[in-house]
């Protein structure tokens, strides 16, 4: 799918439905496969939200020196 970038407020709201529509539709299969459901789940954040980023910004608050130093190794 691809998400509209010039309108923020659509942008989250299509992203949102559709990450509701795979959790949704993760009840069926989610306990026997798990991997699915988060990969459905990967697609769209990928999409919509640098990780890497927020995971800096994140462990810079959070978390130890060395914990940070794997996040610049691991890409």
């Amino acid at each position: 799918m691809a998400f509209s970038r010039d309108d923020p407020e659509l942008l989250l709201k299509q992203a949102t439905d559709l990450l509701l529509a795979i959790s949704k539709a993760a009840r069926e299969y989610a306990d026997k496969n798990p991997e699915r459901y988060c990969a459905g789940v990967s697609v769209v954040l990928d999409q919509i939200m640098d990780i890497q980023y927020f995971a800096r910004g994140f462990m810079a608050t959070y978390a130890s020196a060395r914990a940070y130093n794997v996040l610049l190794t691991a890409t």
